[in-house]
């Protein structure tokens, strides 16, 4: 204890006390600045609460992930076949997720949370199934086989590249001939001449197994012989006639014949060709190396002429490009069916000539581009083109041009390069892969040699009113979003043939149209690419009614604006670059159809968005049906899962109409509401109408379903059923002998993902079994090719109270029929030999929207002079207003209604409007609720003025007053703010402001400067003793004192000069800014800014209202002498009152920081150099 009462009298203690007393002050300043913070929030969320919002938005809820109820979540393939279509629109930005409920995109709007516009989603997804051996499309594929001596070598996996070929080739025709029972193969085998100078005969091409259908024992069809050496033909092959195949094949020799064996491939097409407007043809072209050989008529079998041995040239390659070129159109035209060729490399990475042939599109040169071009120009028959070698030890060749029938030298439709056993398997299994997807039908109706430009679906999103679309943010396919710079990129960099191509054909028009639409859109930038986020990527064109093509547009206004005659639309085409996913063949992007169409009469807009059936993700049911020895069947169901594909784009308002601004929306506008206190205007994302009371969508999506879909079709001649107790599932077949009507059934067989099938039966429509007809058998059926198709069962509506009172659906389809007759059909009842055919065609209105509304009040500013004795001329006086806005007010005008006429106020940049009214005038302003505003009648200084609010049933009059305060804008009430003048003394504005400037003026002259005090008194003696000198004489704050006794000075007012120097001094009375009476009055700086001096003397000021010197500054003299700092007349009515830097201790760091430092360090050291001088002593005693 004795210690602790030493140190209470040291010196530690009081520092200790200080220390804490400080914590506790600072304690105390910010618990209060905590406390204070609560409240201001609590104060603005009572405000928030209380105020009412001008512009409400709301979105219909979301069903664009409703396609997994379908194709998700199912346990069986019962939608097989759906075609699944969407619109949703968000108020914000859209996060997309998996089947299993991660996150897999997100799709934010241009601006972000700062963006106003909806987004938009258009979404599309179809479904196919296959069944082992019911595939759609019976195919004929033809394999033509190399079997030259190089096959005989070992491929870089060590195996010997013919057996792997053999054993590739064996499990590809086994299983193409289980996809389909009606699928047919044939196998071609070709080498070349044995002799190193020997042309190429003839017969170096054979055909073990022609064009049909086949059995085999184990899946063998080829066997391979004396290790390797030979192929032939294996044991226990049957063909479609039930006979055995004879052992016939080839030994593996010789050079390598590509053309021979084209041409015997073409013989198996040309002979099968009868009947197969069903089939799709296939050629399979495998080799391990070029062509040595080559024959000169390309378009006829026989021995070779050009090319021996094993050398290779340019020479072969292009006469086998042409023979490929030339087959694969032959074929077309046997089949009316463009065939698919693919072709496989084995070990031929480096071989140039070899992927020439087998890979034409992406491997050529310049001497080839040369001899294609030459070809391409020359006439049939008549024109012999000589071709004339680069190098003397090739002999020239002469190619007559046979026919007219090679247009595109590109043939190979896909190519697969196999390195190993392993590579070349899964070349094969892909070939497999591609013929099953080309067998299964598309979903819609497409023509399958056309897919890119067939089997449409169309979406049509007219947009609501007053609404356009502000920024196409881009299609995504599988969660990847192409926003259009891969396409701008693309055009950018030159690559523009293909997308030309693609130009003609979408847009009706020829090349050269194309291109100078192309080029116009390069010009002008309409297409343009700096990075990925600077790019532009669409067309502009005009159009007539129907979407022909009349000519380039230009948005902007550069260019030809001429607009052409008939046009009706400027369309705005996007495009789009890349490959797609979960589509049948990975179909490029560019094929899209995406188009904004502004109908040049009213300005509105639609979006039309165009899908050809190549590019709709298709999920796939796989049904592989099994049979063990017991004869019982196992059915085996895959799904490969899609995803949708979709379109966004944002929507939004148009510009120049915002809560202030109303005035661009007509009189006759439909979705508004009006009442005596306030009018709601709804803005739609999209178009939506009222018919016979019901609400309908604008928005709508078509296509035509393929009639191999069994979702939207019977397709094939289906009996009909009845109810039956008699029968063990509970129905059976109808065989009466009156035509049916009334509730009869149909049976689908469907197939459960967990293995196993069940058969489900369905209601028929009345639409459909009105056209029933009678079978032989006696029993009824519905006819091949009629619609099956029941709308009511698929309408979706909104299960969220319809928050945008539109459409009460969010999906709406509705059938469209066109009858006609196809095919003959035995009808016993009613002898009818042409059965009655429907042609579907799918219409799905899509009511999901967006809406906002704009909610405008009603505020009356009104005048009325209360004095009857105004001065001469102010009879007719135009008072000057400002109306000061809430502080979230944007540019543009406030439209009030003077006298019955509409008048437009524009908003200044501050935030205010002004307008002017004279006695007895008032402007009725629309303003939006919610929103506080204040009114203020400026420059009327000789009137005072009483301001009157009336709002909501109360009024309240303020007097002595020039502003009106805060006015909330309310929805169920007219507010008012009425000026009332009375006239008075004429008045001034003193505009004064605080600068600094140093003693010779060289330093921070004119620089404002914030925080001094100022007060301000006016004189009010009524002693006839005094003089003017009397008057002079400093004055000091006791004159604030009220109990002085007749005082000379009264205080008026204080202020703060504020950031930029403003000194405004506030009259008591009326709470607004002072303006000056005739009289004199005395300025006081009572407090200078930190760091300068304050002065000591002071300022009379005499004012003299309208006159040449209003302000006149006298100079008030210190009592030692001191003259206050000077004032600067800086323009009319306008003074700088200018402070100084004491040369003292630089508190705030006024002038002579240095000196001081100097002499602060100097004493310090002394003081240390001392301190350690007194410790030296006292040790040596001294002390």
């Amino acid at each position: 204890m004795e210690k602790f009462k030493n140190m209470k009298n040291s010196k530690w203690s009081r520092v200790i006390a200080a220390a804490l007393c400080m914590v506790l002050v600072l304690g105390v300043i910010f618990q209060a600045n905590l406390f204070s913070a609560a409240e201001e929030k609590e104060k603005a969320a009572r405000k928030e609460t209380i105020a009412e919002e001008s512009i409400e938005r709301v979105a219909d809820s979301r069903t664009m992930d409703d396609w997994q109820e379908s194709f998700g979540t199912e346990e069986d393939t019962s939608n097989a076949g759906r075609i699944w279509t969407d619109k949703t629109v968000v108020d914000g930005d859209i996060t997309l997720q998996t089947v299993d409920g991660e996150t897999s995109a997100m799709v934010n709007r241009k601006d972000g949370e700062d963006s106003d516009n909806f987004m938009v989603a258009l979404s599309a997804l179809s479904s196919n199934k296959t069944v082992t051996g019911e595939s759609a499309a019976p195919v004929d594929v033809v394999f033509v086989l190399d079997i030259s001596a190089s096959m005989y070598n070992v491929s870089p996996d060590g195996k010997q590249k013919i057996a792997i070929l053999i054993e590739a080739a064996n499990e590809t025709i086994d299983r193409i001939l289980k996809l389909n029972t009606a699928n047919r193969v044939s196998v071609i085998l070709y080498c070349g001449a044995t002799g190193t100078n020997d042309n190429s005969p003839e017969t170096t091409a054979t055909c073990p197994l022609p064009l049909d259908s086949y059995k085999s024992m184990n899946g063998q069809y080829l066997l391979l012989l004396d290790n390797g050496r030979g192929i032939e033909v294996a044991d226990g092959v049957i063909n479609s006639s039930g006979e055995e195949m004879p052992p016939e094949g080839r030994r593996v020799t010789g050079y390598t014949y590509i053309q021979n064996g084209l041409m015997k491939a073409l013989n198996q097409f040309t002979d099968a060709a009868d009947g197969t407007d069903e089939r799709i043809p296939v050629i399979a072209l495998m080799s391990d190396g070029a062509p040595t050989a080559a024959n000169t008529k390309y378009t006829q079998e026989g021995e070779s002429n050009v090319g021996v041995g094993d050398i290779t040239d340019i020479r072969t390659t292009f006469l086998t490009q042409l023979t490929a070129s030339w087959i694969k159109e032959k074929v077309n035209h046997l089949y009316q069916k463009t065939p698919l060729f693919f072709s496989v490399g084995l070990a031929v990475e480096d071989n140039d000539y070899a992927n020439m042939v087998l890979n034409p599109s992406e491997r050529t040169d310049n001497e080839l581009d040369a001899w294609w071009n030459q070809f391409f120009e020359s006439n049939v028959r008549e024109t012999g083109v000589i071709y004339t070698p680069k190098d003397q030890n090739r002999t020239e060749i002469e190619i007559i041009k046979a026919d007219d029938l090679i247009t595109d030298r590109y043939y190979v439709d896909r190519f697969f390069n196999a390195n190993n056993a392993e590579e070349l398997n899964q070349a094969f299994e892909d070939i497999i892969e591609e013929i099953r997807l080309q067998s299964g039908y598309y979903p819609t109706d497409a023509d399958r040699d056309n897919a890119n430009y067939s089997g449409y679906l169309v979406f049509k999103d007219e947009i609501g009113q007053y609404m356009r679309v502000e920024y196409m943010n881009g299609v995504m396919y599988n969660g990847t979003l192409y926003d259009g710079s891969e396409f701008a990129s693309e055009a950018n960099n030159g690559n523009i043939e293909e997308f030309l191509d693609s130009l003609v054909e979408r847009l009706n028009i020829d090349m050269d149209e194309a291109r100078e639409l192309l080029d116009n859109a390069l010009e002008h930038g309409q297409i343009s690419y700096k990075s990925e986020t600077e790019f532009s990527n669409y067309i502009g064109w005009y159009s007539d009614e129907n979407g022909n093509y009349l000519g380039w547009y230009s948005e902007s206004g550069t260019g030809d604006t001429t607009v052409p005659e008939g046009a009706v639309y400027a369309n705005k085409s996007y495009f789009y670059y890349g490959e797609s996913s979960g589509t049948v063949t990975g179909a490029n992007l560019m094929y899209l159809g995406v188009r904004v169409m502004e109908r040049l009469s009213n300005g509105r807009q639609t979006v039309q968005l165009s899908i050809p059936a190549s590019l709709v993700p298709i999920v796939r049911y796989d049904v592989i049906t099994q049979t063990d020895s017991d004869q019982q069947e196992t059915d085996t169901t895959t799904k490969n899962l899609a995803y949708p594909m979709r379109l966004f784009y944002e929507v939004g308002l148009e510009g120049g109409i915002n809560e202030y601004d109303l005035s661009a929306v007509s009189d006759d506008y439909s979705y508004k509401k009006e009442d005596e206190t306030s009018r709601t205007y709804y803005f739609y994302s999209n178009a939506w109408n009222t018919t016979n009371n019901t609400k309908n969508a604008e928005t709508k999506v078509t296509f035509s379903p393929s009639k191999e879909n069994e979702f939207y079709y019977y397709t094939s001649d289906t009996p009909i059923y009845v109810k039956s107790q008699e029968s063990g599932d509970g129905f059976q077949l109808y065989d009466g002998e009156s035509h049916p009507e009334g509730t009869f059934y149909y049976k689908k067989t469907v197939y459960n993902l967990a293995g196993g099938k069940a058969d489900k039966y369905i209601e028929i429509t009345s639409a459909a079994l009105g056209k029933a007809i009678r079978q032989e058998n006696g029993g009824w059926c519905i006819p091949k090719e009629t619609s099956k198709y029941n709308e009511g069962d698929y309408i979706k509506n909104k299960e969220d109270g319809n928050p945008t009172q539109t459409a009460d659906y969010s999906r709406m389809p509705r059938v469209n029929l066109e009858t006609g007759t196809s095919g003959t059909s035995t009808n016993m009842a009613t002898s009818i030999s042409k059965s009655v055919r429907d042609l579907v065609s799918i219409e799905v209105l899509l009511g999901n929207n967006g809406r906002i509304g704009i909610t405008q009040g009603r505020l009356r500013g009104a005048k009325v002079v209360l004095s009857e004795d105004v001065p001469e001329g102010d009879e007719n006086r135009a008072f000057d207003f400002v109306m000061t806005l809430d502080e979230s007010s944007s540019t543009g005008k406030i439209i009030g209604e003077k006298d019955g006429q509409e008048v437009e106020f524009p908003i200044n940049q501050d935030g205010t409007i002004s307008f002017q009214l004279k006695d007895k005038e008032s402007i009725l302003f629309y303003l939006p609720i919610g929103r506080t505003v204040s009114i203020e009648e400026i420059n009327a200084s000789e009137y005072s003025t009483q301001m009157t609010v009336a709002q909501n049933g109360t009024e309240e009059t303020h007097e002595d007053t020039k502003n009106s305060g805060p006015v909330i804008i309310m929805r169920n009430s007219v507010s008012s703010v009425t000026a009332g003048n009375i006239w008075g003394e004429p008045a001034e504005l003193l505009n004064l402001s605080k600068g600094t400037s140093s003693p010779d003026g060289n330093d921070d002259t004119t620089q404002p400067l914030k925080g001094a005090i100022f007060d301000i008194y006016e004189l009010i003696c009524k002693n006839p003793a005094h003089t003017d000198e009397t008057h002079m004489k400093i004055i000091d704050d006791n004159y604030k004192d009220e109990n002085i006794e007749s005082p000379c000075w009264k205080f008026i007012s204080e202020t703060t000069s504020g950031p930029y120097g403003g000194i405004s001094f506030i009259d008591p009375n009326t709470g607004t800014t002072l303006f000056f009476k005739k009289g004199t009055y005395r300025l006081i700086e009572v407090k200078a800014p930190e760091g300068y001096t304050k002065p000591i003397a002071q300022w009379n000021i005499e004012v003299t209202p309208g006159g040449a010197a209003p302000f006149v500054f006298k100079e008030v003299l210190g009592n030692n002498g001191e003259r206050p700092p000077a004032i600067i007349n800086s323009a009319e009515n306008e003074f700088v009152l200018m402070n100084y830097k004491p040369l003292n201790p630089p508190i705030t760091g006024g002038r002579g920081i240095t000196g001081f430092i100097v002499i602060g360090l100097g004493m310090m050291i002394s003081a240390s150099l001392f301190g350690v001088h007194l410790i030296l002593q006292k040790k040596r005693g001294k002390l």
